[in-house]
């Protein structure tokens, strides 16, 4: 291959990036497995010629509203900087090979840093955008949790692009001044914690959330880290047959915990709000309702992560 010719100003950074004293709200939601399913036949298994065998196994996605104190490129030179990012995570089961894989990739991904989302798209996949929102750096937190776009309301009649909100998280019971928690101190006794929570679930739902939390459990038993592939799809449109792709590859990389902090599991209700942009179509890619709809369970998450050098699955266009 050729050498990546960096210039000045240059915002794409060096892999592996570290993700120190990250903080995550992390919220579960019920989408439709269907429609997951053909979400990721139209960006991984079609594309590839069915070369790569990609499942949705459960009807959940995961929104997380995650701020990163520090995130650090493996050049010196490049610095560091904090960022905010508000991603929708879709759980997925990789049958491509005889032992089935867990994975997980970003359908949406939000982002209030250039060089983040520079990196994000160009080197890892990822389908970041720019995007403001309103998110907490401490659990005691009890407002709104918004993302605002760049994009049009689906019943607009100017379809001009503006900032417009995408989603929202409410907290919809507890007391006015302290969200309800239950402190955990481990990665351990957070999974243990989860499994308690499933059991108050109904008897179809628990069953989904503890068979996407047993796939994690697993990767943890077969490491002293949690570390998870996540899915991208690099991608570059031609500048002569705009409808087709100059590059195209289906890549992943390890998102790996180096180091647990803390977690609490909150105890109150929220409620998610979608709305309809059409420009991103949540709802059809998701099965997510427009409106509400009650979060299945809610958690925040403190700790160190890297997000590392990956490696190409499938080349399409080659």
């Amino acid at each position: 291959m050729p050498t990546y010719i960096g210039r000045g100003g240059n915002q794409s950074l060096v892999a592996p990036v570290a993700l120190d004293s990250t903080q995550f709200y992390i919220f579960l939601l019920k989408g439709n497995k269907e429609q997951l399913q053909a979400l990721l036949d139209q960006l991984f298994n079609q594309p590839s010629g069915h070369a790569v065998k990609y499942e949705a196994f459960l009807d959940y996605v995961v929104v997380m509203f995650t701020h990163v104190d520090r995130l650090v490129s493996n050049d010196p030179n490049q610095g560091w900087a904090a960022y905010g990012d508000i991603a929708m995570w879709v759980p997925v089961c990789d049958r491509t090979h005889t032992l089935p894989r867990f994975k997980m990739y970003p359908a949406y991904m939000v982002v209030d840093n250039s060089a983040t989302m520079a990196t994000g798209r160009e080197t890892y996949g990822f389908p970041k955008e720019m995007g403001t929102f309103t998110q907490p750096q401490n659990p005691g937190y009890i407002g709104d949790l918004t993302v605002d776009v760049l994009g049009f309301a689906a019943d607009s009649p100017t379809r001009q692009v503006i900032p417009s909100r995408l989603w929202k998280v409410v907290r919809s019971s507890g007391e006015a001044d302290q969200p309800a928690v239950q402190q955990v101190d481990s990665l351990h006794q957070l999974f243990s914690a989860m499994e308690q929570f499933a059991e108050g679930l109904g008897e179809h739902l628990a069953e989904d959330f503890l068979m996407g939390l047993g796939h994690l459990t697993d990767l943890l038993h077969m490491s002293s880290l949690l570390s998870v592939p996540a899915l991208g799809l690099q991608e570059i449109r031609d500048i002569e047959h705009t409808q087709q792709a100059a590059f195209q590859a289906i890549v992943e990389a390890p998102l790996t915990m180096k180091k647990f902090h803390s977690a609490k599991i909150f105890l109150d209700k929220f409620t998610f709000f979608l709305n309809d942009l059409a420009t991103h179509p949540v709802a059809a890619d998701t099965g997510l309702k427009i409106g509400p709809q009650e979060v299945v369970f809610a958690c925040w998450l403190y700790a160190d992560f890297e997000l590392g050098t990956g490696k190409v699955i499938q080349k399409i266009n080659s």
